[in-house]
């Protein structure tokens, strides 16, 4: 959401979405199957109150420092630097990009009643990532995998004065997602306050 930036004809702040139409659709029909039909769903949707933008680092500090600008760099060592299989890289890491700034979130799940929930992959488990997990992580996901293996390929195709700045890439990364997870918890823990309003509480938040 903008909180300068308003739709004139309401004068309602914009709200900018991260999937298109049609993926916001899926996952509402998905989660509410029997609620509003797709027709009146995406009649809501129309209007200039609701933007989607591809690129939505600038949105946030963190995510634009740590995961926009990061595979913007990543990008132009492969161009730079990888000679062979060059479409397969720079595929793999628009992929990457992908993943951690939409993908990994969706991973993380938060129990109702705001308790973090274990996952058998360990990037993906918040009560590892609160230090609260005594059970196995016996996976990696595929993208997590994949994510970490581009930094292998890219560590062993260019000049060995890069590699520090690989290591320094991955783990501006995590850190990333370490960002996404606290935003996930907190945000869950939102949702559990809102819906115990009455009309006559209020929730004040301060940033």
């Amino acid at each position: 959401m903008s909180s300068y930036k308003t739709d004139n004809s309401i004068g309602l702040p914009i709200l900018y979405l991260q999937d298109h139409k049609k993926a916001l659709w899926n996952k509402f029909h998905k989660k509410y199957p029997n609620g509003m039909q797709r027709t009146t769903f995406m009649t809501q949707l129309e209007g200039s109150r609701f933007v989607y933008k591809e690129t939505l680092g600038s949105l946030c500090t963190t995510c634009n420092e740590l995961g926009y600008k990061v595979f913007e760099n990543i990008e132009s060592l492969i161009n730079t630097q990888i000679k062979n299989n060059m479409l397969k890289v720079r595929n793999d890491a628009r992929d990457g990009s992908k993943f951690v700034r939409k993908g990994f979130a969706t991973n993380l799940k938060v129990s109702p009643i705001e308790v973090a929930l274990h996952s058998p992959c360990i990037s993906h488990c918040l009560q590892q990532a609160f230090d609260n997990c005594n059970l196995d992580h016996p996976e990696i996901c595929k993208d997590c995998d994949k994510l970490f293996t581009l930094f292998s390929n890219l560590k062993e195709n260019v000049d060995s004065e890069f590699h520090e700045s690989l290591i320094e890439y991955q783990n501006q990364l995590i850190y990333l997602m370490a960002h996404h997870a606290r935003k996930t918890y907190l945000n869950a823990q939102l949702d559990v306050e809102l819906a115990q309003l009455d009309m006559n509480g209020a929730l004040l938040i301060v940033d």
